[in-house]
Protein backbone atom coordinates (compact mmCIF):
# COMPACT_ATOMS: atom_id res chain seq x y z
CA UNK A 1 0.00 0.00 0.00
CA UNK A 2 2.69 2.76 0.80
CA UNK A 3 4.58 1.56 -2.53
CA UNK A 4 1.39 2.18 -4.12
CA UNK A 5 0.92 5.93 -2.81
CA UNK A 6 4.38 6.69 -3.58
CA UNK A 7 4.21 5.59 -7.33
CA UNK A 8 0.99 7.45 -7.38
CA UNK A 9 2.31 11.02 -6.03
CA UNK A 10 5.37 10.39 -8.04
CA UNK A 11 3.37 10.72 -11.06
CA UNK A 12 1.41 13.35 -9.84
CA UNK A 13 4.94 15.06 -9.41
CA UNK A 14 6.06 14.27 -12.79
CA UNK A 15 2.58 15.47 -14.59
CA UNK A 16 2.27 18.69 -12.11
CA UNK A 17 6.18 19.40 -13.37
CA UNK A 18 5.53 18.70 -17.16
CA UNK A 19 2.28 21.19 -16.99
CA UNK A 20 4.57 23.83 -15.14
CA UNK A 21 7.20 23.21 -17.91
CA UNK A 22 4.39 23.90 -20.97
CA UNK A 23 2.78 26.95 -19.07
CA UNK A 24 6.65 28.39 -19.14
CA UNK A 25 7.10 27.23 -22.25
CA UNK A 26 3.74 29.00 -23.91
CA UNK A 27 4.45 32.07 -21.83
CA UNK A 28 8.19 32.04 -22.93
CA UNK A 29 6.89 32.09 -26.35
CA UNK A 30 3.99 34.52 -26.12
CA UNK A 31 6.50 36.89 -24.78
CA UNK A 32 8.86 36.17 -27.69
CA UNK A 33 5.34 36.82 -29.93
CA UNK A 34 5.31 40.11 -28.26
CA UNK A 35 8.51 41.30 -28.33
CA UNK A 36 9.92 43.65 -30.68
CA UNK A 37 12.72 42.54 -33.27
CA UNK A 38 14.59 43.85 -35.56
CA UNK A 39 14.83 41.87 -39.06
CA UNK A 40 17.55 40.18 -37.56
CA UNK A 41 15.64 38.85 -34.70
CA UNK A 42 17.98 41.21 -32.29
CA UNK A 43 15.61 43.24 -29.50
CA UNK A 44 14.78 46.26 -30.93
CA UNK A 45 13.05 49.87 -28.81
CA UNK A 46 9.35 48.87 -28.50
CA UNK A 47 8.42 52.31 -30.11
CA UNK A 48 10.70 50.82 -33.55
CA UNK A 49 7.45 47.77 -33.74
CA UNK A 50 4.90 51.20 -33.62
CA UNK A 51 4.44 51.00 -29.35
CA UNK A 52 3.25 53.87 -28.13
CA UNK A 53 5.09 56.30 -26.62
CA UNK A 54 4.11 58.12 -23.34
CA UNK A 55 3.19 61.80 -24.29
CA UNK A 56 2.92 61.48 -27.97
CA UNK A 57 -0.65 61.85 -29.22
CA UNK A 58 0.36 60.16 -32.82
CA UNK A 59 3.74 59.10 -34.32
CA UNK A 60 4.63 57.42 -36.78
CA UNK A 61 8.15 55.22 -37.98
CA UNK A 62 10.38 55.41 -40.74
CA UNK A 63 12.70 53.40 -41.84
CA UNK A 64 15.77 53.45 -44.32
CA UNK A 65 17.67 51.13 -45.61
CA UNK A 66 21.51 50.51 -45.21
CA UNK A 67 23.08 52.78 -48.11
CA UNK A 68 27.13 53.51 -49.02
CA UNK A 69 26.11 57.41 -48.77
CA UNK A 70 25.82 57.25 -45.00
CA UNK A 71 24.42 58.12 -41.47
CA UNK A 72 22.88 61.17 -42.70
CA UNK A 73 21.72 60.51 -45.95
CA UNK A 74 20.01 57.24 -44.17
CA UNK A 75 18.86 59.55 -41.12
CA UNK A 76 17.08 61.70 -44.01
CA UNK A 77 15.49 58.83 -45.91
CA UNK A 78 14.01 57.57 -42.97
CA UNK A 79 12.37 60.78 -41.35
CA UNK A 80 10.86 61.53 -45.14
CA UNK A 81 9.17 58.11 -44.56
CA UNK A 82 8.15 59.26 -40.89
CA UNK A 83 6.75 62.23 -42.48
CA UNK A 84 4.60 60.46 -44.90
CA UNK A 85 3.72 57.80 -42.35
CA UNK A 86 2.33 60.25 -40.07
CA UNK A 87 0.72 62.57 -42.44
CA UNK A 88 -1.63 59.53 -42.99
CA UNK A 89 -2.29 58.89 -39.65
CA UNK A 90 -3.23 62.29 -38.62
CA UNK A 91 -5.52 62.59 -42.00
CA UNK A 92 -7.32 59.48 -40.58
CA UNK A 93 -7.34 61.25 -37.12
CA UNK A 94 -8.75 64.07 -38.41
CA UNK A 95 -11.41 62.70 -40.81
CA UNK A 96 -12.46 60.54 -37.59
CA UNK A 97 -12.42 63.57 -35.09
CA UNK A 98 -14.80 65.54 -37.49
CA UNK A 99 -16.98 62.65 -38.60
CA UNK A 100 -17.65 61.41 -34.86
CA UNK A 101 -17.94 64.43 -33.35
CA UNK A 102 -20.50 65.75 -36.06
CA UNK A 103 -22.88 63.03 -35.50
CA UNK A 104 -22.32 63.22 -32.31
CA UNK A 105 -23.97 66.75 -32.82
CA UNK A 106 -26.82 65.40 -34.81
CA UNK A 107 -25.76 66.41 -38.56
CA UNK A 108 -25.98 63.76 -41.13
CA UNK A 109 -23.94 61.07 -42.07
CA UNK A 110 -23.33 61.96 -45.29
CA UNK A 111 -22.30 65.58 -44.76
CA UNK A 112 -20.30 64.47 -41.76
CA UNK A 113 -18.41 62.53 -44.10
CA UNK A 114 -18.13 65.03 -46.49
CA UNK A 115 -16.62 67.43 -43.97
CA UNK A 116 -14.42 64.87 -42.83
CA UNK A 117 -13.11 64.46 -46.77
CA UNK A 118 -12.95 68.44 -46.87
CA UNK A 119 -10.45 68.72 -43.46
CA UNK A 120 -8.22 65.65 -44.87
CA UNK A 121 -7.84 67.71 -48.50
CA UNK A 122 -6.08 70.40 -46.57
CA UNK A 123 -3.57 67.94 -45.40
CA UNK A 124 -0.36 67.40 -46.77
CA UNK A 125 3.27 66.52 -45.42
CA UNK A 126 3.77 70.41 -44.95
CA UNK A 127 1.06 70.67 -42.62
CA UNK A 128 3.18 68.12 -40.18
CA UNK A 129 5.98 70.83 -40.61
CA UNK A 130 5.79 71.12 -36.56
CA UNK A 131 6.34 67.13 -36.14
CA UNK A 132 9.39 66.60 -33.71
CA UNK A 133 11.86 63.84 -34.17
CA UNK A 134 12.51 61.84 -30.96
CA UNK A 135 14.05 58.64 -31.48
CA UNK A 136 16.76 57.43 -34.30
CA UNK A 137 17.79 54.47 -34.35
CA UNK A 138 20.64 52.31 -36.34
CA UNK A 139 19.89 48.54 -36.39
CA UNK A 140 21.89 45.84 -35.93
CA UNK A 141 21.14 45.20 -39.85
CA UNK A 142 21.90 48.39 -40.85
CA UNK A 143 18.99 49.96 -41.13
CA UNK A 144 18.09 53.58 -40.00
CA UNK A 145 15.21 54.09 -37.75
CA UNK A 146 13.53 56.99 -37.13
CA UNK A 147 10.16 58.27 -34.56
CA UNK A 148 8.34 61.18 -35.27
CA UNK A 149 5.26 62.62 -33.34
CA UNK A 150 3.18 65.08 -32.52
CA UNK A 151 2.24 66.26 -28.58
CA UNK A 152 -1.47 66.76 -27.55
CA UNK A 153 -0.70 70.44 -28.03
CA UNK A 154 0.75 70.09 -31.33
CA UNK A 155 -2.32 68.01 -32.72
CA UNK A 156 -4.75 70.51 -31.34
CA UNK A 157 -2.96 73.48 -33.11
CA UNK A 158 -2.50 71.38 -35.99
CA UNK A 159 -6.25 70.02 -36.23
CA UNK A 160 -7.62 73.49 -35.78
CA UNK A 161 -5.65 74.80 -38.59
CA UNK A 162 -6.85 72.31 -40.64
CA UNK A 163 -10.07 72.76 -39.71
CA UNK A 164 -10.68 76.82 -40.24
CA UNK A 165 -8.55 75.73 -43.64
CA UNK A 166 -11.39 73.73 -44.43
CA UNK A 167 -14.39 75.48 -43.46
CA UNK A 168 -12.62 78.74 -45.37
CA UNK A 169 -12.48 75.98 -48.90
CA UNK A 170 -15.85 74.70 -48.60
CA UNK A 171 -17.64 77.36 -46.91
CA UNK A 172 -21.10 76.44 -48.29
CA UNK A 173 -20.96 72.42 -46.74
CA UNK A 174 -20.27 73.92 -43.59
CA UNK A 175 -22.72 76.78 -43.41
CA UNK A 176 -24.84 73.29 -43.75
CA UNK A 177 -23.50 72.03 -40.91
CA UNK A 178 -23.26 74.98 -38.64
CA UNK A 179 -26.99 74.99 -37.29
CA UNK A 180 -27.12 76.63 -33.83
CA UNK A 181 -22.87 76.28 -33.04
CA UNK A 182 -20.99 78.91 -34.35
CA UNK A 183 -17.86 78.03 -36.00
CA UNK A 184 -15.38 78.18 -32.99
CA UNK A 185 -17.38 76.14 -31.06
CA UNK A 186 -17.53 73.09 -34.07
CA UNK A 187 -14.05 73.57 -34.49
CA UNK A 188 -13.32 73.64 -30.25
CA UNK A 189 -15.57 70.64 -29.80
CA UNK A 190 -13.95 68.51 -32.92
CA UNK A 191 -10.14 69.40 -31.08
CA UNK A 192 -11.33 68.59 -27.78
CA UNK A 193 -13.17 65.49 -29.15
CA UNK A 194 -10.31 64.40 -30.89
CA UNK A 195 -7.79 64.40 -28.05
CA UNK A 196 -5.93 61.00 -27.90
CA UNK A 197 -4.45 61.61 -24.52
Amino acid sequence: MPVLRIIKLLIIFLLTSVMLACAQHNTKQENLALACLFPNKQAAPAWVCGKPVPGLALQAVGVADKSVAGTNYMHDMARIAAEKHLTEAFKIHAGKSVIQYLTSINVQSEDAIKAGASAIKSISIKTLAGAKQYRFELGPEGRAYVLLGLDENTRSALLESVLKTSINNDQALWQKIKMQKSFDEVVTGIVTNGSVE
